[in-house]
């Protein structure tokens, strides 16, 4: 059963829906590998819809809702598309009951068609501009055999669905798992609202939940705690875990998910109830390695089949290392194994996700956070910023800049009743950058603007340093 709003939609319903969804994409004749844009809410058309596309072999390109969908039938070269506002070739639903008809016509595709590819999916363009990411059936199938296993999921499980599903890691590691498991899923609409969330815990007891740390936090800091430590399972993922984060899912039964659309979007897994600062758990259904530079490459099933650019498929090699922008180093083994009792793994978990000798990795920065001061003299800001959160105490946040090109500029970002800490101690923290240390400054929790996802908006943040000069 699927309950969104006040509508509860049983799974006969939505395989009656999703049947006539089949004979719609047949009348109109697209065939598969036919590209089709669905920008609809997360809630009973959208599954319907996904679940037609998948069984025609159709490749489905999820959008948000409210997209310009007639820019993006031309930008994807796409045959329909399916959205709450009708147009020349937009298809519209019938609340649950299916597509509703006339259909207008389906366009003619110039480009051929994508077939071997079931999604096409944006990625979020937190850490560069968005691409559109092809995904095989084989390359989501890798993710959901790796992954499932560790998600307890079954029959009786109630998953409380907060994520976008036209996001990989809400698509792929929380809707098809329980579609998979035949779960109930509640959706909520609006996860950014802590209230809503907490509504829906108490009104439906779920057992599984999933989310960005960002959410969590607000759900923390609405005294959400107890019910998150009630949950039978999830994954948080997305963004690198804060240490406010870390404490209070420390000893529940969620785990850490650290992953990337480019990679179906699952590369490692978290040990239930282990959660440190930055934590990404151990590699889950492929390997991984680091260059020179610690950049972290996987290599494995899950890598992206292709990228659809400049109107144009570019398919991808397979058995490449892909680079994930993401600097990370070893864990240490308390960071590592920490100090879990045992009940809280799941009787079938004897051992962590990627086995007990697959290494574990913390976060370490982004590549593209690093900056050349005037000199030359090269900042990986995301390593230093790491280690300052791992060294001052009541740290909710680290971020340094430069404003000038010649000095440094430290921005932090303090937990509620905590002082900043004195500057000797920054100094000592900063090591060798300490030198070019030109100022600090702690923000309030409104000035420090993030990504939908939780992470730093840098641009943003060093605008407003600058505009306090």
């Amino acid at each position: 059963m699927l309950v969104s709003g006040e509508a509860a939609t049983p799974a006969a319903s939505l395989r009656t829906g999703a049947r006539r969804w089949i004979a719609a994409l047949r009348a109109a004749g697209l065939t598969a590998g036919a590209r089709l844009v669905v920008a609809l809410p997360s809630g009973t058309p959208f599954v319907q819809v996904l679940v037609a596309a998948l069984w025609e072999g159709v490749t489905l390109a999820p959008a948000a809702p409210g997209t310009d969908v007639a820019s993006l039938l031309w930008t994807l070269d796409a045959r329909a598309a399916v959205a709450d506002t009708g147009g020349r070739h937009i298809w519209t639903p019938d609340g649950v009951a299916g597509p509703q008809g006339p259909l207008p016509s389906a366009r003619r595709a110039a480009e051929s068609p994508t077939e071997g590819s079931c999604l096409l999916l944006r990625t979020s363009g937190t850490a560069g501009p968005g691409r559109w990411i092809a995904l095989s059936d084989a390359n989501v199938f890798a993710v959901l055999d790796s992954h499932i296993p560790h998600l307890g999921l079954s029959e009786q499980a109630c998953v409380l669905a907060g994520l976008p599903w036209h996001h990989a890691f809400g698509l792929v590691l929380e809707l098809l798992p329980a579609l998979l498991a035949g779960a109930e899923i509640v959706r909520v609409q609006d996860p950014r609202a802590p209230e809503a969330l907490l509504a829906a815990f108490d009104a439906w007891a779920p057992t599984h939940f999933s989310a960005v740390p960002l959410t969590i936090r607000r759900l923390l800091q609405a005294s959400g705690r107890a019910r998150l430590h009630r949950l039978s399972g999830g994954v948080v993922g997305g963004a690198p875990i804060p240490a406010d984060v870390a404490q209070g899912l420390s000893g529940s039964l969620l785990r850490v998910g650290y992953g990337q659309t480019e990679a179906s979007p699952g590369i490692m897994l978290g040990e239930p109830g282990h959660f440190v600062p930055g934590y990404l758990g151990r590699p889950v259904g492929c390997a991984v390695r680091t260059d020179a530079d610690d950049q972290l490459h996987f290599s494995g099933p899950n890598a992206h089949a292709g990228v659809w650019t400049q109107r144009h498929y570019r398919p991808t090699e397979a058995g490449r290392w892909v680079a994930t922008g993401d600097r990370v180093r070893p864990a240490s083994s308390t960071q590592a194994h920490g100090h879990l009792p045992k009940a809280i793994l799941s009787p079938e978990e004897t051992h962590p996700p990627g086995g007990s000798g697959a290494p574990a990795y913390v976060f370490d920065g982004r590549v593209s956070d690093s900056f050349k001061l005037s000199n030359g003299r090269f900042v990986h800001a995301g390593r230093t910023e790491s280690a300052l959160r791992d060294l001052v105490p009541g740290l909710l946040d680290a971020l340094l800049c430069t404003l000038d090109g010649e000095s440094l500029t430290l921005a932090l970002l303090m937990k509620s009743g905590t002082a900043p800490p004195p500057l000797s101690a920054l100094r000592t923290a900063l090591g060798p950058l300490a030198d070019r240390l030109g100022s600090v400054r702690v923000l309030t929790p409104a000035t420090w603007v993030r990504h939908s996802k939780g992470t730093p908006d840098r641009a943003a943040i060093a605008r407003a340093l600058a505009a306090q000069e």
